[in-house]
Parts: structure tokens; sequence; C-alpha cells
């Protein structure tokens, strides 16, 4: 049961929706950026891209370049052809030309603006990445030659790597083995000089504003205009099928394409991005196309323009998602999540499935209708509480809730819902902190102990500092909560599954940086930065499960005293220069707004100081892991 199914029951109707406008927070990261950059990026980027594309299509057009015949084009119309892969890369490198001077700092959500995403996976996501690539493609060649639509020569394909000296089935057999595999290598330097651009560029500039939809659907309009004049003017569509027919198949496909790409441009970095496209043009055009004999209706339904394509992409596209969607995090940007919202976990007491109902709150915004009541603190950065009467930006206030409205046992905090804003500051940190550690651990050149040593150290705060916030919810906010509203049992097994998943992730963490620490080598690195990046991705999805359902939840059925019990016992664990860390990472993530809503109860006179302390301690603490 959701949080909005508990709140309908109480009398209250305004209590019903706490769920914050979407507005300015101050615990939304904090960005000294003007923002120029990413749209700079990204106009230099498009315009230099089509630009070229345009320029190399009047080329081909005057040289009379048939794509389907390509063959038998001048060697001007075949470089005008093939040169158009590498122009999304020459796009991409002139946009980092144009920036180079501003920056390159992380944006928020997990994906670098800048960053092409050249991050080495593992050879099982290289595997899956291969076999997606693979899979459909193969399958619409398999549907059309099942269904007579077109023929099949296995005698052809055989003889194209030559084994016609075989028999007809072993050799056609061991053509697609060959098709499926080494025939990949030659496009994956056709998928590089796309990749960088599309995925590269494009995706993590949409997926910072955007909405996922958006991100797919723009993502795929703009890439089919890429091949548009392929189709439409060089000869790419069909004898038969309309051209508009044909761009618009093909455009299905690509934007069912894009959105897997994308989830894996930012969950993974590129390499899968190009392995997967390198095996979609592989099967199709080693494998597919040698192997069918046209007939009427194979124009309609086979190749990469064809209707049985434009299928079986979705498909697979919807299949993934259903695993691995895109989805909006509450910082605002499409994030790269492992399974889809509103899942219902199979055994509540341990599966990390989301409980969670429509909608996305922002970081740093309280639930409507939450009055500060005095203390309040969450998890192990706390240094104070909120100052009562403090109302965050973004925040729609409701009535307070009247008598009876709150379960018997529960004493409300003043004439309303407790606070719980500061759990979104903390949030914010965390979100921010762990989207910088990958780059961190990357930029570590190998031999480099000391440097090493330091991220290690920073990593192993961030870790405490997580399981810290989490011991304090499971041992505070899960017995209260399930106490007094028992529907909300399997709200709290998911929380209670995603934080074993998150310990799981840091024991393993753990592990690979200490093996790394003392030789630094390039693998056991790369392995750490590759794990770090997963467990942001599943951070961030708990941090906003909880916050759309866990924390307006406790709002309502929590007293101000037993928020305030989140953060006893974390605070004291930390020595005073991590005490003082923290409080700045707090400001880097939330702003100066955030630092003094954890601040506001100490004595007037410190404030200053400690502010003025935290600056410095993360200054400085970032200059030696940044080796500035």
């Amino acid at each position: 049961m959701t949080y909005t199914d508990i709140a309908s029951r109480y009398p209250n109707p305004s209590a019903r929706d706490l769920r914050p406008a979407p507005a300015a927070s101050p615990a939304q990261p904090h960005q000294p950026e003007t923002g120029r950059r990413p749209r700079r990026e990204l106009v230099v980027f498009l315009a230099t891209t089509f630009g070229l594309t345009a320029a190399s299509t009047c080329v081909a057009l005057g040289q009379s370049v048939d794509v389907s015949h390509i063959g038998d084009a001048s060697g001007l119309g075949q470089a005008a052809m093939y040169g158009q892969a590498a122009w999304p890369l020459v796009g991409a490198a002139a946009a980092r030309l144009s920036t180079r001077r501003l920056s390159s700092r992380r944006r928020p959500g997990g994906s670098s603006a800048v960053g092409w995403g050249w991050r080495r996976p593992s050879a099982r996501v290289l595997g899956l990445a291969w076999a997606y690539g693979v899979a459909y493609p193969l399958l619409a060649g398999i549907l059309l030659w099942a269904t007579g639509l077109g023929g099949f020569d296995g005698a052809k394909l055989a003889s194209g790597f030559g084994l016609d000296g075989l028999p007809t089935p072993l050799g056609a057999a061991l053509a697609i083995l060959l098709g499926l595999t080494v025939g990949c290598l030659p496009y994956l330097a056709l998928a590089i000089g796309e990749e960088v651009g599309w995925r590269g560029v494009l995706v993590p500039h949409l997926a910072a504003s955007n909405s996922p939809a958006r991100v797919v659907l723009l993502g795929g309009l703009i890439w089919s205009a890429f091949h548009l004049p392929i189709i439409i003017a060089l000869g790419g569509t069909p004898d038969g099928v309309p051209a508009p027919v044909a761009a618009a198949l093909f455009a299905v496909a690509l934007t069912a394409l894009g959105s897997t790409l994308a989830w894996q441009r930012l969950r993974y970095g590129l390499w899968p991005v190009v392995v997967t496209h390198a095996a979609v043009n592989a099967t199709l055009y080693v494998v597919v196309a040698p192997a069918t004999v046209e007939r009427s209706a194979t124009g309609w339904f086979g190749t990469e323009t064809g209707l049985l394509l434009a299928v079986t992409s979705v498909a697979a596209a919807m299949l993934w998602a259903r695993r691995a969607p895109l989805r909006s995090s509450a910082a605002g940007t499409v994030i790269a999540a492992t399974r889809a919202p509103g899942s219902t976990p199979e055994t509540p007491a341990s599966a990390p499935a989301d409980a969670v109902s429509a909608g996305v709150a922002p970081v740093g915004a309280v639930p409507a209708g939450a009055v500060p009541s005095g203390t309040a603190s969450a998890g192990a950065v706390s240094a104070g509480a909120v100052p009562a009467g403090v109302m965050p930006a973004g925040v729609v206030p409701i009535s307070p809730v009247p008598a009876g409205a709150v379960p018997a046992g529960v004493v409300p905090s003043g004439d309303g819902m407790i606070d719980t804003s500061d759990m979104f500051v903390v949030h914010a940190m965390f979100r921010h902190q762990l989207g910088l550690l990958p780059d961190l651990v990357r930029g570590v050149r190998p031999g480099d102990g000391r440097r090493a040593g330091a991220v290690v150290g920073h990593l192993e705060l961030l870790l405490t500092l997580l399981h810290e916030h989490h011991t304090g919810e499971d041992r505070v906010l899960w017995p209260r909560l399930t106490e007094r509203e028992p529907s909300a049992a399997t709200m709290v097994a998911a929380a209670r599954g995603q934080h074993e998943e998150v310990a799981r992730l840091t024991d393993e963490v753990r592990r690979v940086a200490a093996a790394w620490r003392p030789d630094t080598g390039v693998a056991a690195r790369d392995r750490l930065a590759g794990l770090l990046e997963d467990l942001d991705v599943t951070v961030e999805e708990h941090l906003d499960d909880e916050e759309r359902e866990v924390v307006p939840l406790a709002a309502l059925l929590l007293t101000a005293g037993e928020w305030s019990e989140l953060g006893r016992g974390g605070s004291a664990r930390l020595s005073p220069r991590q005490m003082l860390l923290s409080l700045g990472m707090i400001e880097r993530a939330a702003g100066p707004e955030g630092l003094a809503r954890l601040t506001a109860q100490l004595p007037a006179p410190a404030r200053p100081l400690v502010t003025r302390l935290a600056r410095r301690t993360a200054r400085r603490t970032f200059l030696t892991l940044t080796a500035h």
C-alpha cells in the first residue's frame, strides 16, 4: 500500500497528497555554473553534425550515389556516405573544444554533461549488450523467412564467407555464427563515430532536464533526422514503398533502439552502446540482408525500414524497460533504473522492490503541510535542527491535521505535521557525493598511491555516513511506521530490502577498494568505478522511493521528538574534521540554505565560524582528491 492510499483514510482531505509542487528548492544540488555550457555544447554538437551531414549529402547527390548499390559509386561518393558515420564524433569534438575552458564538474543525476562515457564495463554487461543487438533484428529476419514474405538463401549466405564448399545447412550455420561475431568488428568503428555524439553528448544533455519519455522521443527524432537524407534522397527506400512510410518505420525502430541505448549509456557508459549498435548493424547487413531473397512484399516487411524490424524493436525495448526502465529522479534528471516503479516484492521481508506511486518529489522539498516544530535531525551528518517557522521553497502548505486524524498513541507536533525537511538536505548530499565518486576514482593515475589513499578515505567516510543513516531508519522509522500503520508493512519491507541491497553493494565496494589501494592498477580502478556507479543508481532509486512514500508518512505518524532520534549516535561517531567535512559537503550539494538549516540551533556567534571552517575543510579535501 502506498502513502497516498494510507493518507486517504484520514479525515483531512488536504492531507491526502503531501507531494510538493515543482519549484526551486534550497536543497537542489548547488551549481555555481551559469547553465550556458550545456546549451552551448548541445547547440555546437547539433549544428556541426547536421551541417556536415547536409554537406556530404550534397556531395553524394552530385555523385549520383545510391546507397543500395554503394559499391558502384565513385570514390568521392563512397567517402561522402561512409564519412557520415563520423560526423557525430566530429560534432562532439567541436562541442568539447567550444567549452574546454569551462568547468567539467559532474551534473546531478549520475551523468556527466561533458564526459562521453568511456567507462570499462564488465564482460557480462558487454555480452548482454551484444545479445540484445543480435536478438531482435535476427528475430525480424527469421519472421521474414518463416512467413514467406522474404526467401532464405543459405547457399548465398555461406558463399559470402567462402564456405560454399560445405553442405548448405552447415555452411549457412557457420556463416550466421561468423556474421554475428566476427562480422561485428568492422561495425564497431562506425558505431563509435555515431555513438560518441548521440549517446555521449545528446543523451546526457536530454537526461539532465527532461522526462524519460522526452529523452526517448526527442533522442529518437533527432537520431532519425540524421539518417533521413539517406532514406529520402539517396536510395534508402525499398522499391515500391513510399518514402514517408519507410522513414516513419525507420524512425520507430531507431527510437525504440535509442531507449535501450540511452539506458545503457546512463548506467554503464558508452561501450555497451557501441557493442549493441555494432551488433544490430552486423545482424542486418552481414546476416539477414545477404540471406534474404527479394519477394513482392519484402520491401514492406524486411530491411531496416520494414515493419517487422519496427515491431521487434519496440517489443525488445518494452521487454528491456520492464526490468530496466528509464525514470525520473527526485533531482529532476533521468536515471537508468533496474526495476519498474510500482512493482511489489514477492517476499516482503527481503525483496528490494519499489512500493511507490506516481509523482516525483524534488530534492529538498518538504511534504506539504510539514510545519517545523523544533528539533529534527536525519542521519549521521546532522549537526542541528531545522529552525522553527522555516517553510522551505517549493512547499504547498496545507491546513493543520485536525483532532482524530492521527492514529491513537501518536501525539502531533504543534498544530500540524512534523517537519522532515532535513532528510531531503541529507539526501541531496548523498546524491551529489555518490555521483562524484566514480570520476574521482577514474582520475587516479596508476601508481599514485597518495591520491588513491585520499579517495579511498573519502569513500569510506561516505559509506560510513550512509550506513549510519540507514541504521537510524532501521532503528527508528520502520518499527514505528508498521506499529502505527500496519498497512505500511509492504512499503517498509521494500525499503528494508533496498537497505540490504545497498549494504551488499557497499561491502563489495569496500572489498574492491581495499584491493585497489595498494597497487592502484587500472583493472581494479575501473572495477571500483563501475561498482560505484551501480551503488549511485541503487541509492538514487531508494532515495526517490523514500521521499515519495516513507518521509511523508513519517511526517504524518511520528512526533518531532521521535524524528530527532534518527540523528542520535551517528553524529557523535564523527571526528571534528569529519563533521566539518560533512557540513561542507552539505553546502556543496544543498547550497548555503541547506547548511544553514543543519546549523540553525548552534549558538548564533558560532554559526559563521562553523560555516567558514566547513567550507575550508571541504575545499581542501576536494583539492586533494582532484590533485589540484
